[in-house]
């Protein structure tokens, strides 16, 4: 009787955190009837994440615990910033800065769509740049479904007396290809991409083609830690 009263609890907490998300996403969109979506201009075909400097997307983040109970939100935004034309192994390569705004060190990082989805080709920090190699496939466009591929990271690690680049990789599968996913304005149909670093740790990004990065769900140990979810897009027409 015991553990069925645990289950039972478990599947109450979450029910109940999922039911709060739902509340603050009707709330925060009551004040504004607007709808991004339809505002979306015609972006080239082929572009998972539209690359356009000024093109800029905010989202709310739910913060849960160890045991998935809701604790608070914070919010954060990317932005596309400005155009760098680097040759990178004897040919140019025409990149945009895709820069976060919770970024503690004031990093940039370097983007661009190409045949194989969208991907970063490095970072700059202050007067450094920094290439990656090989360069970090974020997310594989055009993909079928449980397609998999390898996704070569490069963290930059900070401490108080030190800071360095760690890199390495881990198997990405895509898990759906039109998955709805909801935010603000309505439900967006989603490629789903997910990234494991264990059997119960990882993560699940949700991409929509031409409108760019809806989501995320980070996952420890089984538990969704830190739900990522679109508030605002804008857009520019190249």
């Amino acid at each position: 009787m015991r553990r069925r009263y645990a289950i039972k609890e478990k599947n109450m907490k979450n029910i109940k955190n999922f039911t709060i998300i739902i509340l603050f996403i009707i709330i925060w969109s009551c004040g504004d009837d607007s709808n991004p979506i339809e505002d979306i201009p015609n972006v080239q075909d082929g572009e998972i994440v539209p690359l356009t400097v000024g093109n800029e997307w905010k989202y709310i983040d739910s913060i849960f615990n160890i045991d998935g109970v809701y604790t608070g939100i914070s919010y954060s935004s990317v932005k596309v910033t400005e155009i760098v034309e680097l040759f990178i192994n004897g040919e140019k390569n025409t990149l945009y800065t895709w820069k976060w705004s919770n970024s503690i060190d004031s990093a940039k990082f370097l983007c661009a769509n190409n045949e194989f989805g969208f991907n970063l080709y490095g970072s700059i920090r202050g007067n450094d740049t920094t290439i990656y190699d090989p360069l970090s496939l974020y997310a594989k466009y055009p993909i079928n479904q449980n397609e998999t591929w390898d996704w070569y990271y490069n963290m930059y690690v900070t401490t108080q007396d030190t800071a360095f680049y760690t890199s390495g990789s881990t198997e990405v599968k895509c898990l759906a290809l039109n998955k709805p996913f909801l935010t603000p304005f309505g439900e967006i149909d989603c490629i789903v991409y997910e990234f494991k670093d264990s059997s119960e740790t990882g993560a699940r990004t949700y991409y929509s083609p031409k409108l760019g990065f809806i989501g995320r769900e980070e996952i420890w140990h089984g538990v969704t830690r830190v739900k990522k979810v679109l508030s605002e897009v804008k857009i520019i027409d190249k």
